[in-house]
């Protein structure tokens, strides 16, 4: 589950004597995820053991719907972090059942629960049940409520790693002209603002896209001033960066790509080692610096990236927590488009 979709988990309240454990064991447990980023046995055997010590409270108090919400969210939680994602699935389904049974409309706890089988089925590979949750989530959301933007979001990502292009721009447009969206969070809209570049891009190098960006989520940036855009001050440097990169090998603008081919390189040696998160990222930096050492040489750029392009197939796609490893469209789709499009210049020496 990524930072940017952290404020969709439940709100805690510690306020209940009773649910104090409960709650204490929740807020160690995602603290400790956050510290430990990799898969930890030890913050897994943590989450383990709360969820046996609370299993004969959650059996005594089966009747609370505010003990089982988090019970159910403790255990998503532990599965989530330990990899064991259809057991993430199954404990999210009771949760969804349980709040669906209830006399009255539960909402909140039902679109969280929707939203985390979702994220566990598109780690999965599985996006065509993906989709199917998220449009039950956004069925029951009140359109322009945070949650909603949470599922639009999700819905566009969906949209694009399954290549229905159309189907990712016109939601996007639905999200960011929603009234509601300027009171979104600043990071948020962060988020929001650079998918847009990424959809660009895409509408821009495919005409079988009949759907354009209307509106950036943000001040109008074009793509041409992409270079000059605040990169160095931004906490998502790399996602600006690997986009403008791909824009200029559209337009063959061969001093702008080994600019910021440089500038990408910087990050190379302590922020994308292979025991982060960030791996994927790291890998695709390496093969956009082989573009610019192989001189923009297709046959040249081939013999170089063999080695790094099995590495993304071997590495699973998410949804990533990390900002500067955000990843918005798979970098093997994205890798094909700057290379079909990549020309190589006939003579060096001008550019």
């Amino acid at each position: 589950m990524t930072t940017f979709f952290a404020s969709f988990r439940i709100k805690l309240c510690a306020k209940p004597t009773r649910h104090l454990t409960l709650d204490r064991a929740l807020d160690i447990f995602i603290g400790k995820t956050k510290k430990n980023r990799d898969l930890s046995q030890e913050v897994v055997d943590l989450g383990i053991k709360y969820i046996n010590r609370l299993k004969i409270q959650y059996l005594t108090e089966f009747w609370s719907p505010v003990f089982r919400r988090k019970f159910y969210h403790l255990n998503i939680l532990v599965n989530e972090f330990a990899g064991n994602l259809d057991e993430a699935i199954n404990w999210a389904r009771k949760g969804y059942y349980f709040f669906s049974q209830l006399p009255y409309d539960y909402i909140k706890p039902k679109i969280v629960f929707l939203l985390h089988i979702t994220n566990s089925y598109i780690r999965l590979g599985n996006f065509p049940e993906a989709g199917q949750v998220i449009g039950t989530s956004l069925k029951i959301q009140s359109v322009g409520d945070h949650n909603w933007f949470m599922g639009m979001w999700m819905y566009t990502q969906l949209s694009i790693i399954t290549k229905e292009y159309d189907a990712a721009v016109l939601t996007y447009n639905n999200m960011v002209s929603t009234s509601s969206f300027d009171s979104q969070k600043d990071d948020n809209k962060q988020y929001i603002f650079i998918m847009g570049f990424y959809l660009k891009y895409i509408t821009t190098i495919d005409q079988s896209v009949t759907k354009k960006i209307e509106n950036m989520g943000c001040k109008s940036i074009s793509m041409e001033e992409m270079p000059e855009f605040d990169i160095l001050k931004s906490r998502i440097n790399a996602p600006i960066l690997i986009i403008s990169f791909a824009f200029k090998a559209f337009q063959s603008k061969y001093k702008d790509m080994t600019k910021i081919a440089s500038e990408l390189s910087k990050y190379r040696p302590s922020r994308y080692s292979k025991k982060t998160p960030q791996f994927r990222t790291y890998t695709f930096i390496k093969l956009i610096n082989n573009i610019v050492d192989g001189n923009f040489n297709k046959a040249a750029i081939s013999r170089k990236n063999n080695n790094f392009l099995e590495q993304l197939k071997a590495s699973q796609f998410r949804i990533t927590e990390q900002k500067q490893a955000l990843e918005i469209i798979p970098y093997e789709a994205l890798w094909e488009m700057v290379i079909v499009n990549l020309k190589t210049p006939k003579r060096l020496a001008r550019y």
